[in-house]
């Protein structure tokens, strides 16, 4: 059928007159393969032939269906390792929350958020008082557990776009987005008042810092004013907080 219809989209053939053609051919044909001493198949031949090439038609396909899988799979493998690398790569190993490269990326794209949306940026920078002595007392790796204890109590005691990263040794920090510093202050009294229920031999120091809406400090101040707060609440010692709004105000 395919046959006679691309003939007939060239010749304008009639299905009669094809037919006709078909069976002159099939006369002509045992007279041509004499002439050019070709062996013609019988039907059966013919049949077996076609029986063959249909069955490794298949065959080819169902390896070209299965390869394809494959790479399917493949691919899939590959952008999976590809997105767990790069998750890697952005966790502290320790404690897995955000490592200090990705809280400065991520704080980075707020910031400039916070600039284009005129809205308030607030960070916080948290500091274990007296880690040390656990360390020295216990080791190391009990050290370690109580890092990771405490990185996963942070995550639970934030809100629930705030960004939580260790930014090294015993120091935290939580972004903030869309929070001026008393939203802030709330967040990190709350933080406060359940840590001493936990940890009643540890404090916290809290330095915070706001940024927005209207003026706009460099991205370079508000970790500095940061960092420096929370070592000014550090030095009154026992969970102490420390708020910038142009000006430092004590809580604790």
């Amino acid at each position: 059928k395919d046959t006679f219809n691309s003939l007939n989209q060239l010749f304008n053939f009639d299905q009669v007159f094809f037919n006709q053609l078909i069976n002159k051919i099939d006369i002509l044909l045992p007279e041509m393969s004499r002439l050019f001493e070709v062996t013609l198949l019988d039907s059966q031949e013919r049949d077996d032939v076609l029986n063959d090439a249909q069955q490794l038609l298949m065959e080819n396909s169902i390896s070209i269906i299965k390869k394809n899988n494959e790479c399917q799979d493949q691919i899939k493998t590959l952008t999976e390792q590809a997105n767990n690398c790069e998750d890697a790569s952005n966790k502290d190993h320790l404690t897995d929350v955000y490592n200090r490269k990705r809280i400065e990326d991520l704080l980075n794209e707020e910031f400039f958020k916070s600039k284009a949306q005129n809205t308030p940026l607030s960070l916080a920078f948290i500091d274990i008082d007296d880690f040390k002595p656990i360390n020295d007392t216990f080791g190391h790796l009990a050290g370690d557990k109580v890092l990771q204890d405490i990185a996963t109590f942070f995550s639970h005691n934030i809100r629930k776009d705030d960004i939580i990263a260790r930014y090294g040794g015993d120091e935290f920090c939580i972004l903030l987005p869309d929070a001026d510093a008393l939203s802030a202050q709330s967040v990190a009294e709350r933080i406060v008042a359940s840590f001493a229920n936990i940890y009643p031999d540890l404090s916290l120091s809290i330095g915070i810092v706001q940024t927005g809406p209207g003026q706009h400090m460099s991205l370079d101040q508000m970790i500095a004013i940061a960092d420096k707060k929370m070592y000014q609440a550090k030095a009154l010692q026992g969970s102490q907080i420390i708020i910038w709004r142009g000006k430092a105000v004590a809580s604790g």
